[in-house]
């Protein structure tokens, strides 16, 4: 009896701390959940979870499979159950729930890869490679666009955000500057110096847009906090440094210990979006230990994983501040399967 307001719109897939279509690699080898696995937020996959250990992951929201049973390492002994734990072996911390047998979700999107390639290119044609910053001239059309592969690195200067875009021997270094409306491209080799009106925030101004049309070998720096940013690339997207908010409060304590508090990002223009539609996201060679990665970040066909997980030494903790949403679970390292170390 009464007024009121139904507010109705999408879901948002960057809801999920983490979403997989198979908790799987490519090839099928399971990849597990251990002592040295937290997650802070909502998790779900549209195949089965895969446990090791005791204690086998910890976690903080509501967490949900596809598959009716879950899967426990059992000592190498594997074991599916319809069961949150497999008795004192393999035993995961839900805080919240683990519920199985649930209606799958499907992973799609109101924007295609093609829609995107148009806000960037500003609705253009581009078939050579290069670095290209559409305009008409005097006033930006697009948002940034690199035909061929090219590395990408993010800084702040005051309340600019610099993005600097490498291609070969061509660097362009994009100055956007939102409270005059302007973005400043200086070219190297000579290339001179030019400034815009507008922002790269492709056609519709949805945000700051770069699209690579090829891999992006190299992605690092900060992201100015009051911008929204979207980093995509048609195929692989290689993360080799730190990547963080400028504007965060830093975790407190250790995962997986009592009083740990996770990182969290301040105020609600402090976002990135990373994809890569056709390929994969992953944690370069290049990248240091402990790296932390603030972003959602969705590999649409692929997984999100660390280059050589499997080999040399340990590498520390790996920090998500975002959530990560792909087709397959990549591996992030190895364990003993005797020990669990």
């Amino acid at each position: 009896n009464g007024d009121f307001t139904v507010r109705v719109q999408k879901d948002n897939f960057a809801k999920y701390a983490l979403f997989t279509n198979a908790q799987t690699l490519p090839n099928g080898t399971n990849v597990w959940f251990t002592n040295r696995t937290n997650f802070a937020g909502p998790l779900h996959t549209n195949g089965r979870y895969n446990f090791a250990f005791n204690p086998s992951g910890i976690f903080e929201g509501a967490v949900t499979q596809h598959d009716s049973l879950a899967r426990f390492y059992n000592n190498g002994s594997n074991v599916s159950l319809d069961n949150n734990h497999n008795g004192t072996i393999d035993v995961p911390t839900f805080n919240t729930s683990f519920t199985r047998n649930v209606t799958t979700v499907t992973l799609s999107s109101s924007v295609q890869q093609s829609d995107m390639q148009n806000q960037a290119s500003g609705n253009t044609t581009i078939s050579t490679n290069g670095i290209y910053v559409p305009n008409n001239g005097s006033a930006l059309t697009g948002g940034i666009y690199v035909y061929g592969d090219g590395a990408v690195s993010l800084a702040v200067s005051g309340t600019n955000s610099i993005y600097t875009v490498q291609q070969g021997s061509t660097t362009k270094t994009i100055t956007v500057n939102p409270s005059a409306n302007t973005t400043q491209v200086v070219t190297s080799s000579g290339g001179g110096t030019v400034t815009y009106n507008g922002l790269p925030k492709g056609v519709d101004g949805l945000g700051t847009l770069i699209y690579v049309q090829g891999n992006i070998t190299s992605l690092a720096g900060t992201v100015q906090k009051d911008s929204k940013v979207t980093i995509a690339a048609n195929s692989d997207v290689i993360i080799q440094n730190n990547l963080t908010y400028e504007n965060y409060t830093a975790a407190v304590g250790t995962p997986g210990t009592v009083g740990y508090t996770p990182p969290t990002a301040i105020g609600t223009d402090n976002l990135l979006g990373i994809v890569s539609w056709a390929g994969n996201v992953r944690v370069g060679s290049s990248a240091p230990n402990n790296v932390n990665i603030h972003a959602s970040v969705l590999a649409k066909s692929g997984y999100f994983q660390v280059d050589n997980y499997n080999s040399g030494s340990p590498r520390g903790t790996a920090t998500v501040l975002g959530g990560v949403i792909t087709n397959y679970y990549g591996a992030f390292g190895t364990f003993n399967g005797s020990t669990g170390a």
